[in-house]
């Protein structure tokens, strides 16, 4: 808060809220993960998807399937550090589904931006 002093006392003059001071340091927690009804990826198989969760510099990635268009990643629990200040401006967490190559690249099946 800034001041200015005059003969009749102090005028007190409130500083602009930031948008950024709203959003403090903190974890996102993600459980119960599944994947449902995915696009057949593979030319000789299903899909071996794995699910990559982002927030800034922060990444996770769940463990790969294998040869399914369905899956529950069991007992897998993923944290992100958020950090307002290494969002860039984001107030999302991103969420990409791959599907996982043993040659050349991987191949994103889908992807989703969850608001914080």
């Amino acid at each position: 808060m800034n001041s200015i002093s005059t003969a009749g006392g102090c005028l007190e003059e409130e500083e602009p809220i930031q948008e950024e001071s709203r959003y403090v340091n903190g974890v996102v927690k993600f459980s119960n993960i599944s994947v449902r009804n995915l696009k057949k990826m593979d030319a000789f198989g299903k899909s071996d998807p794995f699910v990559v969760f982002r927030a800034g510099d922060e990444e996770q990635k769940t463990t790969t399937a294998k040869n399914t268009l369905d899956y529950d990643y069991t007992n897998e629990e993923y944290d992100l550090i958020y950090n307002p200040l290494k969002m860039q401006g984001k107030k999302e967490v991103e969420v990409e589904v791959w599907d996982y190559d043993s040659v050349g690249s991987n191949d994103l099946i889908g992807s989703v931006n969850v608001d914080v």
